[in-house]
């Protein structure tokens, strides 16, 4: 009978987590999700949610500090079983939230913060709580005029929880090749894709068609933002390289680099900013041209005889003036 009642108190134990457990991650790839509208984590029986909802910006963990970033607008969701019970939940702020914390309110439940602690806590009674962002950053050192954020670093629940499995739904991996990289065509079909596992870094090629701000590289932060299709022309589908870098992760140093017709591919993290499909800041540049060695050992041969006018846009064959063709300035 003793032995009998044991296994049952251990049987009960290993399906519930009590007070001060914690949540943490150790990188974004940790995440369901990365680059899109809604990411996922799963931890000591709570399902993570964060959402984009009708805000401007994407929720994601950020790839050099780790946090949880949700933005004006956006919303966070812990679930646990409907077994479960959370009584209180203490999100420890990262330091980008002491610059643009917004008001916080929760779907049950309230809600204290705490800057000079660097602690948001709930307090309730449920087995799922929603906390959704304020518009602007009321207690944020840049000024409540900024748009409102949410950053966490990690948090820590209180109750009892049933331990569970994790309840994420299963997303398609989309990883691939250099060989197989994705044209810009592909690459915006994933990203519409809500079962696409956006948090993979993937190859995208395409050919330079157009500036960012009559520019492809900013030598002050060595990096370069421009938009490519899968034929060069700005009237098929375009793709953003967003703060890209050389090979290697490496800063670019000349504008050079980089130029309007080049067949480029870069290894990144596929997402959306508003309307704009492209990759997330960081993707690395793997071939130019059909080069993959490094950047100052590419000889940028390739030859594509398309014009372009002064502002980076592709010209028409009866367009007299100065264009560009294949990076070198030429009088029609």
């Amino acid at each position: 009978m003793k032995k009998l009642l044991l296994t049952l108190f251990a049987a009960v134990a290993s399906t519930m987590c009590y007070a001060g457990t914690e949540i943490t991650w150790t990188s974004q790839t940790e995440w369901s999700g990365i680059g899109a509208a809604t990411i996922s984590y799963w931890s000591n029986g709570i399902t993570l949610t964060a959402e984009k909802n009708d805000g401007a910006t994407n929720p994601t963990v950020n790839s050099k500090y780790n946090d949880l970033r949700v933005y004006a607008k956006g919303s966070l969701t812990l679930a646990a079983s409907e077994k479960s019970e959370m009584t209180a939940i203490r999100f420890h702020l990262s330091a980008q939230a002491l610059k643009k914390q917004a008001e916080i309110t929760a779907s049950t439940g309230s809600v204290t913060i705490d800057m000079n602690n660097s602690l948001v806590t709930w307090t309730g009674s449920a087995s799922s709580v929603t906390l959704t962002v304020g518009e602007k950053a009321v207690y944020g050192s840049d000024g409540a005029e900024k748009a409102g954020q949410f950053c966490i670093a990690s948090i820590e629940v209180d109750g009892n929880i049933e331990a569970g499995s994790d309840d994420r739904p299963t997303l398609n991996d989309i990883s691939n090749t250099l060989e197989t990289a994705y044209s810009p065509e592909k690459c915006i079909e994933l990203i519409d894709d809500p079962k696409s596992d956006l948090g993979k870094k993937v190859y995208v090629k395409g050919i330079i068609c157009d500036t960012y701000k009559d520019k492809i590289i900013d030598t002050g932060f060595g990096n370069a933002t421009f938009f490519i299709s899968s034929d060069g022309t700005t009237t098929a589908p375009q793709f953003e390289i967003y703060r890209g870098y050389d090979f290697g992760g490496e800063k670019f140093t000349s504008e050079d680099q980089l130029k309007l017709g080049y067949e480029v591919v870069f290894f990144g993290v596929l997402t959306k900013f508003n309307t704009t499909y492209e990759t997330a800041q960081g993707a690395e540049l793997v071939s130019l041209n059909g080069k993959t060695t490094a950047v100052g050992t590419v000889k940028a041969d390739k030859k594509s005889g398309v014009a372009y006018d002064l502002s980076g846009r592709r010209a028409g064959v009866a367009k007299k003036g100065i264009v560009i063709i294949d990076g070198k300035k030429v009088v029609k």
